[in-house]
């Protein structure tokens, strides 16, 4: 499976921007195989690098890795299982993106995973319904204001609309009711969705700073995917903010 996806992405890079392996992390097969697995993806990841950097006018740089890492409980899995899980799906496993991370104060190196996650852009993806439904972790429970003291960027999902029954509006509800954020800290976290989606080209803004737009930002929009989006929700989110603020102005608040 892993061999078919990385070709796909080699054949088809305009349309196979990521990929990810989806498994519960708790079922014996992930439990005793996840060296093996992360082990493979590694080989995987080092061929096309290879390819790439042989023949880089002929052969797409390799696609970017999304992983569910430490989507575990002390209830689900042992304390042994729970110690490199998110540093080994980094390291070994190439992430870019992990997603639930729940796991986190049981890894060995705590604040150098963290730090690594920061340094090198790797966001977190908190889904808080399906961390309250699967894991049984909800607010002070959940590691989240960890992350984001520590800076790692986070992004706001739902997982599986279907099963999780829920949508995107739901989960930055619930994320504002968990950890009491503010407007700002809202929409951080939705600029970060774009800032570290797998849309190609240049960001908008500089340095994952949203109160930096790069210098040539208009030009940057004209050659890049990610930029147009991200320009596209700063307007929807000024617009909201004007509508926001001609209502308190209705209500003399």
């Amino acid at each position: 499976q892993v061999d078919y996806a990385f070709a796909a992405a080699r054949a088809m890079p305009d349309l196979v921007v990521g990929i990810t392996m989806l498994a519960p992390e708790d079922d014996p097969t992930s439990q005793k195989y996840f060296p093996d697995h992360m082990a493979i993806l590694d080989e995987a990841m080092r061929k096309a690098c290879r390819a790439h950097a042989d023949d880089p006018a002929n052969v797409p740089p390799p696609p970017r890795m999304m992983l569910h890492a430490g989507e575990l409980t002390i209830e689900y899995a042992t304390y042994e299982s729970m110690t490199d899980r998110i540093s080994e799906t980094i390291a070994t496993g190439h992430a870019s993106r992990i997603g639930h991370g729940t796991a986190i104060m049981w890894e060995d190196d705590v604040y150098g995973t963290l730090k690594r996650m920061r340094d090198c852009n790797i966001a977190l993806e908190f889904w808080p319904s399906r961390a309250e439904r699967i894991l049984k972790v909800e607010k002070d429970r959940h590691p989240f204001p960890l992350y984001w003291s520590a800076n790692v960027p986070v992004v706001v999902a739902t997982d599986d609309e279907g099963v999780a029954r829920s949508n995107l509006t739901l989960e930055f509800a619930k994320a504002a009711q968990w950890f009491d954020l503010s407007y700002g800290e809202l929409k951080w976290l939705a600029l970060n969705s774009l800032e570290y989606s797998f849309l190609p080209g240049e960001s908008y803004f500089t340095g994952g700073d949203f109160n930096r737009p790069r210098p040539a930002a208009a030009a940057v929009a004209e050659r890049s995917e990610q930029a147009p989006m991200q320009a596209r929700l700063l307007n929807s989110l000024a617009a909201f903010e004007r509508q926001m603020l001609g209502v308190m102005d209705d209500f003399g608040w």
